[in-house]
């Protein structure tokens, strides 16, 4: 290897800095050793001979290496900025990983150094002048919507005389539509106009998805109306943004005007599109619809998704038709599409609806079977159904499954199962469960402490109701 060390500084190569300047230069030396191996296992004694070889061989992969490592050095750079960002933004949030981290004082003053490198860029660590390197770190805290930060780096993006571009104000608005700002989004759409810029389709979507989470979907729709007057084409994802805000708000025919104002203007609808709108259609009763939507997805020679499917489940459940909720399951596992949490979840719903508790019981035995994991509504669906039966040991037995799943029930999972051995006059148990939930950490509500003083009424003993009563009141809770 002594050859290929030498080699690489015989090649007059530039010296290389950080990371990328120590990987091409190991690069170099990786490729030169091995040629050096094979030269010597074709037995070429010849130093000279092999020193000639060598360059030639690596002057050009030198000269690449060098090239790309200047071209590539802002970009990496910022892209370390971007990391950092999202490693602080998942300290925030309180992340488990981020945490253990700054438990050790040693590593959160290697945090703080890296910050002050790039909060104060020094000759080692520079922006370096250019807009694509702020901007890829202004993504990064659009995408985490913290419009302070990202405010501030714009502040020193025209500072060090760098102009910002349609992508940089975009990323503005951005951070501020991701915090339901829709007021600062147009603010900002007002800056990038004051600056001669025109915005551009990605424009469009970052502030119409701004108006949409603000639930002010008219406002949305001028947005749409005016960049169309400017002639800036509205893109799938857009169109997306209103259907699925549409969806949300429970108005499922502005959704499935939207759906088809897209088909209409020539934009090619996603299985996202679709999605949506079956979706809105299902919780609205609209069965029909619903399948109607399904079928022009096939005729586009679009594969349906899990949600799709879901939606026509739903569909079936909220018109209490069990035969086409299971028909679409089956249709489902033959288009080889693989059945959600959600879809069982649907499914389960349409035998209880049908009120059918022991297929719905089946339905989730066979969620278990596929592989599927369970969710809070998957045993809840059944533990409130049973509770209604009045059959307290199979609400009970359902929910002790839930909890040894490690899902976590709430108030109203225990009360359920109380309530239910109250119906029985079964003090012992209803007082167990009761028990059981405050040792979980919940805090009993109204209806916790009347489950108690209901079985205790019902087993005729009402010197214990009128305790639970008392510690109803010294609980602070209101009867009512």
């Amino acid at each position: 290897m002594q050859l290929a060390s030498e080699t690489t500084s015989r090649l007059g190569c530039p010296s290389l800095s950080g990371d990328l300047g120590r990987n091409a230069s190991l690069c170099l030396l990786a490729v030169a050793g091995l040629v050096e191996a094979l030269l010597w296992l074709r037995g070429i004694e010849n130093q000279i001979a092999t020193e000639v070889w060598l360059v030639l061989v690596m002057a050009p992969l030198a000269f690449y290496l060098t090239r790309r490592t200047s071209t590539a050095a802002d970009e990496a750079k910022a892209k370390l900025k971007a990391k950092l960002l999202e490693d602080t933004a998942e300290e925030a949030v309180g992340s488990s990983d981020d945490a253990k981290l700054l438990e050790d004082p040693a590593e959160e003053a290697k945090l703080l150094e890296v910050k002050h490198a790039l909060w104060k860029p020094d000759e080692d660590f520079d922006v370096n002048g250019d807009a694509l390197s702020y901007n890829l770190l202004l993504d990064a805290y659009a995408k985490e919507g913290q419009t302070a930060e990202a405010s501030d780096l714009m502040r020193q993006m025209l500072e060090s005389a760098v102009q910002p571009d349609v992508a940089s104000y975009t990323s503005m608005i951005e951070a501020y539509g991701r915090n339901a700002d829709g007021g600062m989004a147009e603010v900002w759409l007002a800056k990038m106009r004051e600056a001669g810029l025109a915005p551009n389709a990605a424009t469009c979507h970052q502030v119409v998805g701004a108006w949409s989470k603000c639930g002010e979907i008219e406002r949305a729709d001028a947005v749409i109306s005016n960049f169309q007057a400017e002639g800036v084409e509205i893109s799938a994802p857009t169109y997306n943004t209103m259907i699925s805000a549409c969806a949300k708000r429970g108005n499922a025919s502005m959704a499935e005007e939207w759906l088809e104002r897209m088909i209409y203007e020539g934009i090619e609808p996603t299985v996202a599109s679709f999605g949506a709108v079956m979706g809105a259609c299902a919780k609205s009763r609209e069965q029909a619809d619903v399948e109607r939507w399904f079928s022009k997805m096939l005729e586009m020679d679009l594969k349906p998704d899990g949600a799709c499917y879901t939606a026509l489940i739903e569909a079936c459940a909220t018109n209490q038709n069990l035969v086409g909720a299971e028909l679409w399951m089956t249709k489902m596992a033959q288009a080889d599409v693989p059945a959600t949490t959600g879809a069982f979840n649907a499914m389960i719903t349409a035998c209880v609806q049908a009120q059918d508790v022991q297929r719905a019981k089946a339905w989730l035995a066979k969620m278990l079977q596929e592989g599927v994991r369970p969710d809070f509504v998957s045993y809840s669906i059944i533990i409130n159904a049973c509770a209604k039966l009045r059959d307290a040991v199979e609400a009970a037995r359902y929910l002790t499954c839930m909890v040894d799943a490690g899902i976590r029930a709430n108030v109203q999972s225990y009360n359920a199962v109380v309530a239910a051995f109250a119906k029985h006059a079964d003090v012992v148990r209803a007082e167990r469960w009761f028990n059981k939930m405050v040792k979980t950490g919940l805090q009993p509500n109204s209806t916790s402490f009347n489950n108690m003083i209901s079985a205790y009424t019902n087993s005729g003993d009402d010197r214990l109701a009128a305790i639970w009563q008392e510690k109803m009141e010294a609980a602070g809770i209101s009867s009512n």
